[in-house]
């Protein structure tokens, strides 16, 4: 996995999308959403005893997580869904803790990332 000092690195998106900071702002948002569905989706395949379906999410999320720059989130994801494809249920539940963690520290610093950008337009 890679290591970085920030959760993501927003010029992964901007490198995709360009430099416009409300269109940034709006993806990175619909990322946080769709990500914690995506999570809960994945928590609940795992429960069921689902590796395949499992994989499937986690595809969807590491690209996600990919295209925002969440190289470690996205690694994670990786991880799982190779699990998931070769049917080991048990590293796929191994690797759930990290992966939850990982997701809690991406949107944690969307969230300070959104607060920044409100107290800038407040100053100005």
């Amino acid at each position: 996995m890679r290591s970085t000092s920030a959760p993501l690195e927003p010029s992964a998106l901007e490198a995709l999308i360009g430099t416009d900071q409300r269109v940034i702002q709006d993806f990175l948002q619909d990322f946080d959403v769709s990500a914690a569905r995506m999570a809960v989706e994945l928590a609940e395949v795992c429960a069921v005893r689902q590796p395949k379906h499992a994989a499937a999410i986690a595809n969807q999320l590491e690209s996600s997580a990919r295209s925002v720059g969440a190289w470690n989130l996205s690694d994670l994801c990786d991880a799982m869904e190779v699990a998931g494809n070769a049917s080991d249920l048990t590293v796929v539940t191994a690797l759930m803790p990290k992966f939850e963690g990982g997701m809690v520290t991406v949107s944690e610093y969307l969230r300070s990332l959104q607060a920044s950008e409100d107290q800038a337009a407040r100053r100005a």
